[in-house]
């Protein structure tokens, strides 16, 4: 249900901190009446509860009927923004048809999320990270957010700080309503059965319509962080401690009463941590009161979010009974011990291997169902829970998560590794069709997150496919990609794709460049790229037919296709990113050439397979293009004669070969 009220002029009547401020009319002026949308604010379900409070007993019966008959004649407009929530979408095309159907054809699009995404700070962690992929799977579209409700002010500097989340605290002119395209309305979430029986990640995204398209382990927001800050919290962490003890944060409470641990007990467990070899800080002032040198506050550095998850980047492991500082820490793939009191936390932190909710066996049957319950007996039930906890064996268990936590990400290749995220770079220009296709392949990939997808569009502005490639490179290395993957729009990979180039980086340290099996999306059978022979003066590729078992071993190559590769951070910061003077074709070549040349490797991987559509690009009745190709043969000939010495281009890609020290696969 949306939340309207009436209203005339923005006076100081009722104040909350930035908000919009108004005086409420009496409802006996517009008894009867459809009252202008000029008179009119849409609200978030808080700041309405401070409103009702101003009305009489008399006033508010008559008040909430002609609000519910104004909401009737609000609804039924024809410009009533669509609710992103009535539909449960299963692939990206399915969602771009409803929306154009709903609203038009739009570059940019409005969506108003009515009552913020949550009911608390860790509410608001995943459900801006449900926003972030939902505007990335939208992309090339812009996404402007309007946010309703203060919480999201308080949390949203944890995040991106992206243009595109614009936060409208509280309330909105029902004017500014009406041009927004699309709803998203949370109003009562706690009334949902699904918001008791999932945990809280697998909510958010079923609530935003994207439940099929994002992965379950890919629900946690992406973060941004400020090297230059998180650099200055460790170096102080480090003369102060001068130990290479593990450093730990303990962050004893939340929101609620509920879930926020006694000192003592806090106390205790800090003793605990510092006698079993950890360093120990708090960002809480006077929460713990040891004077120790394995033990500092830090709360002069964690004044608001943003600071705070520049102390958890800095730590080694994370001790929480909230649920922000586990969603944050998780994202930032510590091991975390989370000291639950309440069920929907335990479910939450269920979806996240950095999480280990430890309970003590006493305690299991009195953990409780309610989320903020200010109840004496549920109290008294939370203190049986901190008190059944022992401060030795929970240290134990702590350090056991740790050591096999570490394990794990250093050995395991997981289908999603907060380590190793992998950036997808698509350079998008011409059919939207394709487009959606590719990203609808890309949802059933093993390892694809949503928040680290980056479409770069040159319909509006083409800058040609290096230019936008290097921008979607850069940024994903930004946002810390250890890998990024470039792929064309006209392609459909299969779900193993990532997965099986991964593996193959793991098998050689040297490996830089990996690409993959490419198929004629027209004839399936038909391999046309398995490996690469000459790049100068024509592209020639290993070619085969999947029927014949061809080109089924992994073999090292001079150069890969950037139609579809996977390229490690370190090496492209090596070469410098492909050179921006060849815009459509030879900078794939020029690039693994010159890293093969800083020492890196480029192979061909079988088992990461896509089809692609051939010859889209290279048009041959586009004059443009043809004129682009032969300035950009000209920049590779003249870059590559200067520098093998090599002045016949006939010759050139021999002297290539022995140059970078390799064979020629002629």
């Amino acid at each position: 249900m949306l939340r309207y009220y009436i209203c005339r002029e923005q006076l100081p009547i009722i104040k909350t901190q930035n908000a919009t401020q108004f005086r409420m009319l009496s409802a006996k002026e517009f008894a009867g009446k459809v009252i202008p949308f000029t008179h009119m604010y849409v609200t978030s379900d808080p700041y309405s509860r401070r409103i009702k409070k101003q009305l009489n007993k008399k006033q508010l019966p008559h008040f909430e009927e002609v609000n519910k008959n104004q909401r009737k004649a609000i609804q039924t407009h024809a410009r009533f923004p669509a609710n992103f929530m009535d539909h449960e979408f299963s692939s990206v095309s399915e969602m771009r048809s409803w929306i154009e159907k709903n609203v038009g054809d739009k570059q940019t699009l409005n969506i108003v999320v009515i009552n913020g995404i949550g009911t608390g700070f860790g509410d608001n962690v995943v459900g801006l990270g449900a926003l972030q992929r939902l505007s990335n799977l939208l992309a090339p579209n812009k996404i402007n957010f309007y946010l309703m409700q203060t919480m999201n002010a308080r949390v949203a500097s944890i995040f991106m700080r992206e243009k595109n989340v614009i936060l409208k605290n509280n309330c909105m002119p029902m004017n500014g309503f009406m041009k927004m395209d699309l709803m998203i309305n949370l109003t009562g979430m706690l009334g949902f059965d699904d918001f008791n029986s999932m945990p809280l990640a697998h909510f958010q995204a079923k609530m935003f319509s994207i439940s099929k398209l994002v992965p379950q382990h890919s629900l946690h927001a992406k973060l941004r962080l400020s090297q230059n800050k998180s650099r200055a919290i460790s170096f102080y962490l480090k003369q102060f401690f001068d130990n290479d003890r593990p450093i730990i944060l303990i962050h004893p409470q939340a929101s609620s009463p509920l879930r926020t641990m006694p000192d003592a007990k806090t106390q205790s467990i800090t003793n605990q941590l510092i006698k079993s070899g950890f360093n120990v800080i708090c960002a809480l002032k006077d929460k713990v009161n040891i004077e120790n040198p394995h033990f500092t506050c830090v709360s002069k550095f964690s004044k608001t979010m943003d600071d705070l998850k520049h102390v958890i980047d800095a730590c080694d492991g994370v001790i929480s009974v909230g649920t922000v500082v586990y969603h944050i820490s998780a994202s930032l793939n510590k091991p975390t011990l989370l000291l639950p009191t309440v069920r929907a936390d335990v479910e939450s932190a269920s979806i996240s291997p950095e999480v280990l909710s430890w309970i003590p066996e006493k305690s299991k049957p009195l953990i409780l169902d309610l989320h903020k319950s200010r109840e004496e007996e549920d109290l008294k039930v939370s203190k049986k829970i901190w008190n059944n906890i022992n401060a030795k064996i929970l240290v134990d268990d702590f350090e056991k998560h740790i050591s096999s936590f570490k394990e794990t990400s250093s050995n395991k290749l997981k289908a999603h590794s907060a380590t190793e995220p992998v950036g997808v770079v698509i350079p998008h220009f011409g059919d939207q069709d394709k487009l959606n296709r590719c990203l609808d392949s890309l949802i059933k990939v093993h390892g694809f997150d949503p928040a680290y997808l980056y479409v770069i569009d040159n319909n509006e502005k083409n800058r040609y496919f290096t230019v936008a490639v290097n921008k979607g490179i850069n940024q994903a290395l930004n946002d810390g990609c250890e890998y990024v993957w470039v792929l064309n729009n006209d392609t459909i990979v299969e779900p193993d794709y990532l997965k099986a180039t991964l593996k193959r980086f793991n098998k050689n340290k040297k490996i830089g460049i990996v690409g993959g099996k490419n198929l004629k999306t027209e004839k399936p059978d038909r391999i046309f790229w398995g490996g690469s022979y000459k790049a100068f003066p024509t592209g020639q590729h290993k070619a085969g037919y999947v029927s014949r078992n061809d080109l089924n071993k992994a073999t090292q190559e001079t150069w890969a296709t950037f139609s579809s590769v996977v390229i490690k951070a370190q090496t492209y910061k090596d070469v410098g990113g492909l050179d921006n003077s060849m815009r459509m074709i030879f900078s794939d070549s020029d690039f693994c050439f010159s890293a093969q040349v800083k020492g890196w490797q480029t192979w061909y991987e079988p088992g990461a397979v896509l089809m692609h559509d051939t010859g889209v690009s290279a048009n041959g009745g586009n004059k443009l293009l043809k004129n682009i190709f032969r300035e950009d043969k000209k920049h590779f000939y003249n870059k590559w004669k200067d520098i093998t010495g090599c002045e016949d281009p006939e010759k050139l890609q021999d002297a290539i070969f022995e140059y970078i020290k390799l064979p020629n696969n002629k």
